[in-house]
């Protein structure tokens, strides 16, 4: 009669255990991933993280109710094995109605589901212990080894692409870079594209969000269309060295030039049909090197910032100030506090990113701005100084100017000066289109009010969901392309479907 009694408590007891087991799961993994960002290494074993993500509560929640419930024996693995289905029950019902949640996460997959019922497994072996903890131990490493190690060959089997991760010098740093190359067995020299970055800290993928990021989808795109691509990361992030917090516009051009050089001299490369990609920023770098590199088959501008500094910062932040409504005296503030940065940064009052920090020199407002999103004096001082314009009218390599009507980062308005300046130029092969409902990142966005409160993350959801690039876009980038290489040597690369 006790036992009866005490069984719907039982009950109880392992729901609740299991809710709060992927409650602290899910926590965990929201956790870790803003940490993964500062590693490009660890970004790449995001699955790994997020299994153990649900594999570290699911042994501590399963031992913690075994303990509570003091059955003997195999009876003790009761408690555990419930709290593991009652997690694997809740991780396929966000599956089927939470839309944002990624499936490509190792705990959506049917391994990963098997994998938390064995988690929970050990968890109560922690309670049994004797033989049977080292026996459970053992499975739980050697299935999650093999899981994994059968997820990664998997996805390399069925990839149409080989990926490297290499380093490249410059001047005298080390920049980390993926090289991505088609599989073909065609003795043809590649084509080959280099993806360049625009401003801030940004990695060699253009990673924004958790799930995100515009130049690996690019880069994967192309060379799964016969194109060699190369991205890497912004000199003192990720795995480049170097000091991004010193570190200029000419810098970051010199450091594109490096890896210029460098695809030049790799064999499958066509030296002689290399392409440069520049995003917002990244497109006045990807120009300084076309300047220097007439030898470049083509240039691509996407989004790319045309006019000086700091006109381009006072109209994002008049976006921004009428976005979040703010006050005629706030506006106020927030455009006096950029003229004031600009000035100081003119008049070389502020060197180095350490003097935005020093009494009376800047608001706390403004301090706030640089923490999160640095901007070194030397940067702002030589986006100052540049004029793209001037630069781009003397280019003669064929250029494609793209951007988004939804782009409140650099508006449309920005690629007609591109556009304006390439005409009175009577450059002899440019070409230009704005996308409709497309925003900085390519994405089909309704206004450039909700890209902006998507890439503001006014709902978590948008930390969560993934946003592909607007297939049009990638269509575009590639038959330009193409078109613009050899068409017989484009048949000749083009890998198997």
């Amino acid at each position: 009669m006790f036992k009866k009694r005490r069984l719907p408590i039982e009950i109880i007891i392992y729901v609740i255990g299991g809710f709060l087991t992927f409650f602290f799961g899910v926590i965990f993994v929201f956790l870790s991933y803003p940490a993964l960002n500062i590693s490009s290494v660890l970004i790449r074993q995001r699955e790994a993280i997020v299994g153990f993500g649900l594999i570290i509560p699911t042994v501590l929640a399963s031992w913690l109710v075994s303990l509570i419930i003091r059955h003997r024996g195999w009876k003790a693995f009761v408690p555990s094995i419930s709290i593991g289905f009652v997690v694997a029950f809740l991780i396929l019902i966000c599956k089927k109605y939470l839309s944002w949640f990624p499936e490509e996460w190792l705990i959506f997959t049917p391994w990963g589901i098997i994998l938390v019922i064995i988690s929970a497994f050990v968890g109560g072996a922690l309670y049994v212990r004797g033989r049977i903890l080292l026996h459970s131990a053992i499975i739980l490493i050697v299935f999650y080894s093999l899981a994994f190690g059968l997820t990664v060959l998997t996805k390399s089997l069925s990839s149409r692409i080989r990926s490297y991760d290499i380093r490249i010098p410059s001047e005298n740093i080390m920049l980390g870079a993926t090289l991505t190359v088609p599989k073909t067995d065609s003795p043809s020299k590649l084509p080959a594209i280099l993806l360049i970055h625009g401003s801030g800290k940004q990695d060699r993928d253009e990673t924004f969000g958790l799930f995100n990021g515009t130049f690996k989808e690019m880069a994967m795109f192309l060379s799964e269309n016969g194109f060699a691509t190369i991205r890497y990361d912004k000199r003192g992030v990720g795995q480049s060295g170097g000091d991004f917090l010193a570190s200029g516009l000419y810098d970051f051009a010199r450091d594109a030039e490096s890896v210029f050089n460098y695809l030049k001299s790799r064999e499958e490369v066509d030296s002689s049909k290399i392409f440069l990609i520049g995003h917002s920023y990244g497109g006045k770098v990807a120009t300084i090197v076309s300047s220097r590199h007439p030898e470049v088959a083509g240039l691509i501008l996407l989004a790319c910032v045309a006019s000086q500094e700091p006109d381009n910062l006072i109209r994002q932040n008049k976006f921004i100030s009428e976005a979040k409504k703010e006050s005629d005296e706030e506006r106020k503030a927030r455009l006096e506090m950029l003229d004031l940065w600009a000035e100081k940064v003119k008049n070389r009052d502020l060197q180095n990113y350490s003097d935005y920090f020093r009494p009376n020199k800047l608001s706390r407002e403004f301090q706030k701005m640089q923490q999160a999103n640095p901007l070194p004096p030397i940067w702002m001082f030589q986006a100052m100084e540049y004029n793209q314009l001037k630069t781009l009218e003397k280019l003669k390599m064929p250029i494609l100017a793209v951007s988004g009507a939804s782009d409140w980062l650099v508006p449309p308005s920005e690629t007609r000066l591109l556009e304006l300046t390439l005409e009175d130029a009577t450059h002899p092969d440019f070409e230009v289109e704005v996308f409709p409902e497309v925003d900085h990142h390519f994405i089909r966005v309704e206004s450039p009010e909700k890209s902006y409160k998507m890439m503001s993350l006014y709902s978590i959801k948008d930390l969560f969901r993934e946003y592909p690039i607007y297939p049009p876009v990638l269509d575009k980038i590639l038959n330009w392309l193409k078109y613009k290489t050899e068409s017989e040597f484009s048949e000749n690369i083009k890998p198997d479907s």
